[in-house]
């Protein structure tokens, strides 16, 4: 063979290798983006799991910080509803507390913190429950509210003074009001003390 042929060869061979070789180089650079692509996929779809178990475990605590009155609306059955409708402002008879027909220990008691600082509720809880009213749950309003207010039902008179006079040794301007109609959260249980700012 002679030179200029050889050199026509050698550049024959070059031109048809380095398509094979272009191919090549396309197809790892494909496969390349391909695995890529999965494992971002893959990363997303873990952290969503994550994500969603987190949520699942939040959302069945969610009702040790809800308001009583959400977790009082979803259990509330249609005799309570009509308590609340019928539920007036009358004033509170003047007898002494020592006399009572109730026993603090039967009397049904949410302290909802509105507004008041963080741990407000717990504290007013203690109070009741160190003065014998030990069926005294604690909460978080869905709403602002001003003063020491001590919500009762119809009927619960005597006991919503009795928590009235409990909780004025420690905190004088407590008062005592009829259960709101348009405000359920005042009358999720026959005594409802809501501490707001």
């Amino acid at each position: 063979m002679k030179k200029g042929e050889e050199q026509i060869a050698a550049d024959t061979r070059n031109t048809v290798s380095k398509p094979g070789m272009y191919r090549e180089s396309r197809r790892d650079d494909l496969l390349g983006k391909t695995v890529m692509f999965s494992v971002a996929v893959l990363v997303v779809g873990v952290a969503a799991f994550f994500v969603y178990i987190a949520y699942r475990m939040a959302g069945s605590d969610a009702t040790e910080g809800a308001s009583i009155a959400s977790i009082a609306n979803e259990n509330r059955t249609p005799t309570d509803a009509k308590e609340t409708s019928k539920a007036e402002e009358a004033p509170i008879t003047e007898k002494k507390i020592e006399d009572a027909s109730f026993k603090k220990d039967s009397v049904a008691i949410s302290v909802l913190n509105g507004g008041a600082p963080k741990g407000s509720a717990a504290i007013i809880a203690d109070i009741l429950k160190s003065d014998g009213f030990s069926s005294t749950t604690t909460g978080n309003s869905s709403g602002d509210y001003s003063g020491l207010v001590v919500y009762r039902k119809e009927g619960n008179e005597e006991a919503a003074e009795a928590v009235r006079k409990t909780l004025s040794v420690k905190y004088p301007s407590v008062s005592v009001k009829a259960a709101d109609l348009k405000n359920s959260e005042t009358s999720v249980t026959p005594v409802v003390v809501v501490f707001g700012k």
